[in-house]
């Protein structure tokens, strides 16, 4: 119930604000998992795009083509394409279906969004709708772990990783809001972003999944780069690793001792066995699972074995690693159409007008992608699809000399 109310209430507040309506898209697996309501995906999405529709009515005329839509659309159609030589039709329809509406209603939704708030409001829209509901979904969370000792907790069936999915690009989020509102002196927005972040960390170190961190730690590393120049207070950085490692001892009495002290096992000791370092079960079937993909990518080194190949071939879900997913599935033909518009997207974000836009959705982008070398399949990768359409929606409309205004002053970070 809890969980179907966040979702209503994401979609009011995205009709005020339409880069809730992005961060909303983050959380529908997590809400549907939470509710028991398999249906919340579609219903949202439908939903949200009709909303961004309305949104961005007057600015549809700005909806001019840009190099990120070619790039895409080439990588989507070489790669759905090669269901037309997948071992199984039926195996390769679904995914096609599946990659299809995943892709194609998510990069709608950020380009719809896009066009209807500049750039630095869209970041804080961004920004805030992820730290508030993913705080408010990391509670539901803890509420479902609270007596589980496990070391992979299970809700109604589903494990922690999936949906601990969206913490690392809430935690980024996070992470940043905290450093702007230490660098412009703002108490009040630094307390909530860091009650917003620790309740995410609680949940993320209970998950005991590690991808998460290793995501995190790429993402603020991005930041870092990309805004040396308007970050220039590094106390404030430095203040907030301070606050958490303060925070931190406290939180098992937030959520309870066990499930906290299982998720700091399998984070920290799973990996030694009698002072060896060693892969724990999951490790070792994640790297059987790489194994598989990229043996079948050697066997079909340029067009792959085709949409849905890898499961049926190996009779494992996926291989836990978009590359190696789109090499086995559409060989070395698809792997070059990604890269090349992964490439294009991160040279489109790193050079956004307005530091709040550039420093969080290029941190997001590389959070993301490292994420989904560990957990995801490509179906799956919906902040990829949503930062691209945001990003070509934004490319196009400077192509058109529409150049978007930014919403917050470029010392936003100084």
């Amino acid at each position: 119930m809890i969980a179907s109310l966040l979702v209503a209430t994401m979609l009011i507040c995205g009709a005020r604000w339409p880069g809730v309506l992005v961060a909303g898209a983050l959380f529908t697996y997590q809400a549907s998992v939470l509710s028991g309501y398999p249906g919340m995906t579609p219903i949202y999405t439908i939903i949200a795009l009709t909303i961004a529709v309305w949104k961005a009515r007057h600015a549809l005329g700005r909806l001019v083509p840009s190099s990120l839509d070619i790039t895409f659309a080439l990588f989507l159609a070489v790669h759905c394409c090669s269901a037309a030589y997948a071992p199984s039709p039926p195996e390769a329809f679904a995914g096609l279906l599946r990659l299809g509406l995943a892709a194609g209603s998510m990069f709608l939704l950020g380009r719809l969004c896009a066009l209807a708030v500049p750039p630095g409001r869209m970041a804080v829209e961004i920004a805030g709708g992820m730290m508030i509901f993913g705080a408010a979904f990391a509670g539901v969370f803890l509420l479902g772990s609270v007596g589980s000792a496990t070391l992979r907790l299970q809700i109604d069936g589903a494990t922690a990783v999936g949906t601990a999915q969206p913490f690392p690009l809430v935690l980024t989020a996070g992470f940043l809001a905290m450093v702007a509102a230490l660098s412009q002196a703002r108490p009040a927005l630094f307390m909530i972003s860091c009650v917003a972040t620790l309740i995410c960390l609680h949940a993320s170190i209970v998950s005991g999944t590690r991808g998460i961190f290793v995501a995190l730690a790429a993402g603020l590393m991005m930041i870092g780069w990309l805004g040396a120049r308007q970050i220039r207070a590094w106390l404030a950085a430095a203040l907030v690793i301070l606050v958490v490692a303060a925070a931190v001892p406290m939180m098992p009495l937030v959520g309870g001792a066990e499930p906290f002290r299982a998720g700091l096992a399998r984070l920290l000791v799973n990996f030694h066995q009698s002072g060896i370092m060693a892969a724990d079960v999951s490790g070792v079937v994640r790297m059987e699972q790489l194994s598989m993909g990229l043996t079948l990518w050697a066997d079909h080194p340029l067009l792959g074995v085709g949409l849905g190949g890898y499961s049926v071939l190996t009779g494992r879900d996926y291989p836990h690693n978009i590359f190696v997913e789109v090499a086995a599935e559409s060989g070395a033909v698809g792997l070059a159409l990604l890269s090349i518009h992964l490439a294009t997207l991160a040279w489109f974000l790193s050079r956004f007008p307005g530091p709040a836009a550039r420093l969080l959705l290029s941190g997001l982008l590389v959070a993301c992608l490292v994420h989904m070398q560990f957990s995801y399949s490509l179906f799956m990768a919906k902040p990829l699809f949503l930062l691209t359409g945001i990003a070509a929606s934004w490319s196009g409309m400077r192509r058109a000399a529409v150049p978007p205004v930014s919403g917050l002053p470029r010392t936003v970070f100084s």
